[in-house]
């Protein structure tokens, strides 16, 4: 796969508030604009006697290839704490965790059937599909414990959102003031 949109899961259940925050951020700093699905409290799932995670869906535009944009979300991780070195790092509570679930070129909907089926991420990229007019909303199910973080000024997480870095001080004036 190379560049395109991509669609990635994150969580996380150590200092996940300050840890999605800044990974959104990162990402935000990197890719110029980021569409950010609602963030939710869940229960871990294959992690046993870990915290809730804060979990969801993200979408952004990258020329990168899949497999080069999985080396710097490992970077990314390690960077926030995650130990990748122990045998058990896939069950062991983690202070961030992205994933690539599709990879879509050009504008054509992903099939439902290739989405991720997980009840723990299915709701939230359902809800960045709606919300990027890939497909229809649906039903939340069962409602989720919708948590509401500052990124970049603006309120993310209650609802899907569109995030996009400022113009940097070099750029010209995109407004019509004098």
């Amino acid at each position: 796969m190379t560049g395109g949109l991509y669609i990635v899961g994150f969580g996380a259940n150590i200092a996940p508030e300050r840890n999605v925050t800044s990974a959104i951020s990162a990402l935000l700093a990197r890719f110029g604009e980021v569409h950010v699905s609602r963030i939710a409290r869940t229960a871990p799932v294959g992690v046993p006697g870990g915290a809730l995670f804060l979990n969801g869906a993200l979408a952004f535009q990258s020329p990168l290839k899949a497999e080069d944009l999985k080396d710097w979300f490992n970077a990314l991780e390690t960077a926030h704490g995650r130990d990748r070195t122990s045998p058990d790092s896939k069950i062991l509570p983690r202070p961030l965790d992205l994933d690539i679930l599709h990879h879509i070129e050009g504008s054509k909907a992903p099939r439902r059937d290739s989405l991720p089926q997980d009840s723990y991420i299915r709701p939230f990229v359902e809800d960045l599909l709606a919300h990027l007019d890939l497909t229809h909303r649906t039903a939340w199910d069962p409602p989720l414990d919708c948590v509401a973080l500052i990124i970049a000024g603006h309120r993310v997480g209650e609802r899907s959102v569109t995030l996009r870095s400022p113009p940097s001080p070099s750029s010209p004036r995109q407004d019509c003031s004098p």
